[in-house]
């Protein structure tokens, strides 16, 4: 039936979300055109298909929490994997208990529905739901309290399916030369999500399920110069053997949207979709340390004492000495060391992410891993000098036009497309928990023609890679647009999806199933989608506002866990 045409629409019974992480149009479709994905191909025909926005950093935890709520990161509170400890300059893990706002695994359940979800990254600890869940990447653990719900699940899945693996390492496999057995795991690690989520499709009843496939992500990180060598040293016989590696996992996945579609059956709305897209890593982010010093806003202290001079030369010789151990130990030999000396720890993971800042003469400062700015404000940092009001505000604004002002010789692109103030991409009761200026890159000017006084950015980049020796390992790196397809009942087919944020998710698949969307989402149902039938007759069935369940952070980890998610988060190079 051709749905918005002619004969009324049918409604879904079941909604059914297949996430894979990083995934991009600007690889799917030319591979579609190319016959490499016959299953996409059909799935786009049949359906409707385009690229999906994704929030202001690009990060996976802001990303999917938005997914799964509606909510812009000002409502829900999560920015990144970490999130600044007040009154230091450190950071903490999050998990899910650190995020407001309802899921919509929650307003389904509520509403007496069946749910699942399976691998959704920051679904640590599983929400006790009318159904099932596993929880992601930010479980520590598969024998952690709460890395299932029903708390007995993962006994019965690990004897009727197989052992689970939360993340497969292939960071460290990859530093430690070990590139095979790191392909081998990507494709494990999907198996692996695919036989636990057929399983629990085939006897577990189910209204709304959704399961996501991280494998698309590291492959991009670690495998793109293999596939698209510019710019980067690598040796032909290397791109010859892996130069494959990224189609390979999405032919995989193709396969398994398949066998899902069909095992869903035919009255299930089957969504695609990804939190961000992908594309190379130029060394952008790490860049921003060198520009805010170049502009006398970061500021690093100069030793003039001898006892100053050795303060320094001890600094530096524990970080080459832990990038030396973090790269020669095992994963778990790590951890272990880690939480015997926790203390030891995080005060060398401080001095590497804020080496020799004078925080009494800097007013601004990043960590070259967030595309973020933060003003060093009296009041809320521990040694800020910047006054609230005016003075904020001005600096906020030198900042911007210091930032958008330098433009690439070659193609007289701006370096940096904008930088926004927090709240002119966030809103809600938690703006004041993110940075104070987000920036997004010109993805087409060269940030190698950069120049910082005397320094060009291509010469900086080898100073970057001897402090974090990691920068030089992954090669890929996250885009703002991902993807969004849908088909089967209450789908318009053949519809172009233009405009699309993540935040669309929810509200549209409530739309589908019939339930009043919350008045706290900030997404909106795909009108362009979802057959006239089935619209709301007014722009929003609002729900009212809940209550949260339990306070933000209730979910703390514990010193160990601590570690093994630093260790996880660190590899893949959101930490360092």
């Amino acid at each position: 039936m051709n749905e918005g045409k002619g004969a009324a629409a049918t409604p879904p019974r079941r909604v059914l979300i297949i996430g894979m992480d990083g995934a991009t149009l600007d690889l799917v479709q030319p591979w579609v055109a190319q016959g490499l994905l016959p299953n996409m191909a059909r799935f786009f025909a049949e359906g409707a298909v385009g690229p999906m926005r994704s929030v202001p950093t690009q990060n996976s935890a802001a990303a999917w929490s938005s997914m799964v709520t509606g909510c812009n990161p000002g409502k829900h509170g999560l920015y990144w994997f970490t999130m600044d400890k007040p009154g230091t300059y450190e950071q903490v893990y999050i998990n899910a208990s650190y995020r407001s706002g309802r899921s919509v695994f929650r307003l389904l359940s509520d509403a007496g529905k069946a749910v699942g979800a399976i691998n959704v990254p920051i679904s640590y600890p599983a929400e006790e739901i009318n159904g099932f869940m596993i929880a992601g990447i930010d479980a520590p653990g598969v024998d952690a309290p709460g890395f299932t719900h029903p708390s007995d699940l993962y006994k019965e899945l690990q004897q009727s399916v197989g052992e689970y693996t939360i993340e497969p390492g292939i960071p460290s496999l990859f530093k430690a030369g070990r590139i095979d057995e790191a392909v081998q795991k990507l494709h494990a690690a999907i198996a692996q999500r695919h036989a636990y989520t057929r399983y629990l499709m085939e006897t577990r009843p189910w209204d709304f399920l959704m399961v996501v496939f991280r494998s698309t992500d590291p492959a991009h990180h670690f495998f793109w110069k293999y596939m698209r060598p510019e710019g980067f040293e690598v040796s032909p016989t290397d791109i010859q053997r892996y130069s494959g590696v990224i189609l390979d996992v999405y032919r995989q996945l193709d396969d398994i949207i398949a066998d899902l579609v069909t095992l869903a059956g035919e009255h299930t709305t089957v969504f695609l979709v990804s939190d961000h897209g992908a594309t190379a890593a130029d060394g952008r982010r790490g860049v921003m340390p060198y520009w805010l010093e170049y502009l006398g806003l970061m500021r690093r202290r100069v030793p003039s004492s001898s006892r100053g001079r050795l303060r320094r030369f001890v600094g530096e010789a524990v970080g080459i000495a832990y990038r030396q151990l973090d790269k020669r130990l095992g994963h778990d030999l790590k951890v272990r060391l880690a939480a015997r000396f926790p203390h030891q720890r995080r005060r060398a993971e401080a001095r590497m992410r804020y080496d020799r800042v004078d925080w009494s003469r800097t007013r601004a400062y990043s960590d070259g891993r967030r595309p973020d700015i933060l003003i060093n404000l009296r009041g809320r940092q521990p040694q800020g000098i910047v006054e609230p009001g005016a003075e904020y505000e001005a600096l906020r604004d030198e900042i911007i036009l210091a930032l958008t002002t330098p433009r690439d010789p070659e193609t007289g692109e701006p370096y940096v497309q904008a930088v926004y103030r927090r709240e002119d991409v966030y809103s809600g009761p938690c703006v004041e928990r993110a940075p104070d200026l987000v920036i997004e890159w010109n993805r087409n000017s060269n940030i190698n023609n950069l120049t910082l006084g005397t320094r060009r950015v291509a010469d900086l980049r080898r100073d970057m890679i001897r402090r974090n020796p990691q920068r030089a390992v992954l090669s890929g790196a996250h885009d703002l647009y991902g993807l969004l397809a849908v088909k089967g009942p209450g789908v318009v087919p053949g519809a172009s999806i233009k405009g699309a944020s993540l935040m669309d998710v929810a509200p549209t698949v409530l739309c589908l199933l019939g339930q009043p969307i919350p008045g706290e989402m900030d997404g909106r149902v795909l009108r362009d989608v979802v057959a006239p039938d089935l619209l709301p007759r007014d722009p929003v069935d609002v729900l009212s506002d809940g209550e949260e369940s339990s306070p933000p952070g209730s979910g703390r980890y514990t010193e160990e866990d601590t570690q093994i998610i630093g260790e996880r988060l660190r590899g893949l190079g959101y930490v360092d």
